[in-house]
């Protein structure tokens, strides 16, 4: 009996609603709650790396802070979304593009060969480099971090680290920057823990690195 005195009531409630004449209703504006990320979907498809515009940065010092920066061509790669989330992407470095920004081009020749080198990246024998993704994480704030594999001289390592990703309906930019230990990699050329006694000579193991990307479909 109780339960059919309340649906009668219910009833009538809304009938004297639907009686009145309904007001506007105002938009709303969703606001994410504090600690809320709003989502950001990336469209789904395949997209290919654009190498007009696709580089990353290095920047080499000695001991001393003495150093030399430059940049490598990304030469191929792609990515693919589905349902909004990158299942997969990878970037391919042509080391033989290797150039100096530091220095003119007359006087970069000597700095370039010695990178082309056995000594250093081996051009003649690794011709690409190559990084691949094997995740992309997106913390609480809305920070994102690409985790993945990068190869160089036949060596692979896992590599971390913060990216900043933009997009529209046909393009993913991504940019981000980190320090990698050129020896993991058998780069050992003039390495303070590799060699004594190198003094003012020795070069620095960490080199930094900045991805800059972009995917077209």
């Amino acid at each position: 009996m109780k339960k059919l005195s309340m649906l009668f009531l219910t009833l009538a409630l809304v009938g004297a609603g639907c009686s009145q004449t309904a007001e506007p209703v105002a938009e709303v504006e969703i606001i994410p709650e504090e600690g809320e990320v709003m989502a950001d979907v990336l469209e789904d498809g395949e997209y290919s790396i654009d190498s007009s515009v696709s580089k990353v940065a290095w920047v080499a010092e000695k001991i001393t802070k003495q150093g030399h920066n430059g940049e490598i061509v990304m030469s191929e790669g792609g990515l693919v979304i589905t349902e909004g989330e990158v299942v997969s992407g990878s970037v391919t470095m042509d080391m033989t593009t290797i150039t100096s920004l530091d220095l003119p081009e007359d006087k970069s020749g000597g700095l370039i060969t010695h990178l082309e080198s056995e000594d250093f990246f081996f051009v003649e024998e690794y011709p690409t480099s190559k990084f691949v993704f094997t995740s992309l994480e997106t913390a609480e704030d809305g920070s994102q971090t690409v985790k993945g594999d990068l190869t160089m001289r036949e060596i692979t390592r896992g590599v971390s680290f913060p990216v900043i990703i933009e997009h529209d309906e046909n393009s993913v930019h991504l940019t981000g920057d980190t320090t990698i230990d050129r020896t993991n990699w058998g780069v050992n050329a003039q390495s303070g823990k590799i060699f004594a006694s190198l003094g003012d000579s020795a070069i620095k193991d960490d080199v930094e690195l900045t991805l800059d990307v972009t995917w077209i479909k």
